[in-house]
């Protein structure tokens, strides 16, 4: 175990929530550390959701889900631009298909207007073709919320936890909590890897924050875990201008069709309680409830262009609204129940906390050098020829592609594995440079990125993983197996 470290914060959990609390502390003179249990940032729930911008229509005016969806809304477009992250404002439509669903959308028409969001109410069945073409000849109306729109959620996430970095915060993975002591003015927080301390202590640890508290002898909520399973299609799939959500039940927004930011298309989630905390597999009935529930936005989806089926969890306590600020513990605070809309109201919540942590005692004296950009990095697709032949005289590994589908060069994968807060696995590859997210999905690229990871970690190939501790890909050469083992 190594020395014990003082921090002035410890973060506990780097999904979205936890990234943007560290991006937001960043700014000011401070010690922070962000203590994570997987081997990456952003491998929860930030990494498998709809990544949508919500407008903010979708909750009672009276919760926090409300509150911080709204106030962070229009954060997004200098946020995503300063840190280079995927996003467009394109839009969502909740579509009512059946006459009996005209009052719903009504009434949530009304509510948008109590929260001061705005939107419209279309009925015109030639406009809203005119807007979304593939949508279903069945619709009634649309509620346009022009506000909304979608972001790279893990990129969003994995940038946050950079800019961090950038500005002296300490990353702390494959760190799972396993002990903290409270005492009168610091806890001492005991990882499997390390011991550190800190004045204040924020609890962004997602599906285990209830977890957390009771660590610091607090039980004020539970979480469950609720799964949501997705299918993704290929590039050129179908075209969307619009995020398209059904009209909402009570336990979920309901199975949605969406584009993504890299021009994809998702349908999902559907919404299952699971007992455990780790169940991500997908299931044949689920696939099934989504291409059924896609269907009826865009009708013959074409099946035949899916390339990854995903499952999410998403951690929903049982007040059945996000639990943010401080607790009875002198120093503790929760940022726990981050469901949706969790990834639209996250850089709020990080402001938010980083302003009670200062009327608290924690002194907000800002960084006198703070880094609040990041240069943009270079992307074979997406950078002119003229300019690649430049850069491949500079450095030739721009010229040399490893992942064909995305047209991802060996230069953008170790740039990937050299960032602040930089890959160590084949999913953080993934993640930061898109390497194994086309349409074979690795197929072609994943033995040659093994290889550059083992030569830029300096590490043997068969240390190489998917996503940290248990995910190993390789057990040694075939030759160099006992026969009984083949």
């Amino acid at each position: 175990m190594q020395d014990q470290q003082m921090f002035d914060v410890a973060i506990i959990g780097a999904g979205v929530t936890g990234a943007s609390v560290a991006w937001a502390l960043a700014k000011y003179n401070l010690r922070v550390a962000v203590i994570e249990r997987e081997a990456d940032v952003a491998m929860g729930t930030s990494k498998a959701n709809s990544g949508i911008l919500h407008a903010g229509y979708g909750a009672p005016t009276d919760t926090l889900k409300t509150k911080y969806n709204v106030m962070a809304n229009p954060m997004f477009d200098k946020v995503c631009a300063d840190l280079k992250v995927p996003f467009h404002r394109c839009g969502t439509f909740v579509v009512a298909v059946r006459d009996d669903e005209m009052d719903y959308l009504n009434n949530l028409v009304a509510q948008a207007a109590r929260n001061k969001v705005p939107v419209e109410l279309i009925t015109d069945s030639k406009r809203i073709h005119e807007m979304e073409p593939e949508l279903t000849k069945n619709v009634k109306a649309v509620m346009y919320a022009p506000a909304g729109g979608i972001v790279s959620p893990y990129e969003l996430n994995i940038r946050l936890c950079e800019c961090a970095a950038m500005n002296g915060t300490t990353f702390l993975l494959e760190s799972p909590v396993e002990r903290i002591d409270t005492h009168a003015d610091r806890f001492t927080i005991e990882t499997a890897r390390e011991q550190l301390e800190a004045r204040y202590l924020v609890n962004a640890a997602g599906l285990y924050s209830d977890k957390v508290e009771q660590m610091v002898g607090l039980n004020t909520f539970t979480i469950s875990a609720w799964k949501g399973e997705y299918i993704l299609l290929d590039k050129g799939a179908i075209s969307l201008n619009h995020v398209l959500f059904p009209i909402p039940t009570k336990q979920s927004k309901g199975i949605l069709v969406t584009p993504t930011t890299h021009g994809n298309i998702i349908v999902g989630p559907n919404n299952i309680l699971c007992e455990d905390r780790e169940d991500v597999a997908t299931t044949t009935s689920g696939i099934w409830e989504i291409i059924e529930g896609g269907d009826k936005l865009v009708p013959n989806l074409p099946l035949r262009k899916v390339i990854r089926n995903f499952a999410g969890l998403r951690a929903k306590a049982d007040c059945d609204d996000f639990i943010v600020g401080p607790s009875k513990v002198r120093g503790f605070f929760n940022a726990a129940g981050i469901q949706s809309p969790g990834l639209s109201s996250c850089l709020a919540i990080g402001v938010d906390i980083a302003r009670m942590l200062g009327e608290a005692g924690l002194p907000l004296k800002p960084r006198q050098k703070y880094r609040g950009e990041i240069a943009e990095t270079f992307r074979l697709r997406e950078t002119a020829p003229d300019k690649v032949d430049k850069i491949i005289k500079q450095d030739p590994r721009a010229g040399q592609v490893v992942c064909r589908c995305e047209m991802v060069s060996e230069k953008e994968i170790v740039e990937a594995i050299e960032r602040p807060v930089g890959a160590r696995t084949l999913d953080g590859i993934k993640m930061r440079a898109r390497a194994q997210s086309g349409r074979c999905q690795g197929g072609f690229c994943t033995p040659k990125l093994m290889k550059i990871l083992a030569r830029e970690l300096k590490i043997p190939v068969e240390q190489v993983t998917l996503k940290g501790e248990g995910s190993r890909l390789l057990f040694g050469r075939t030759k160099d197996l006992p026969s009984e083992a083949l």
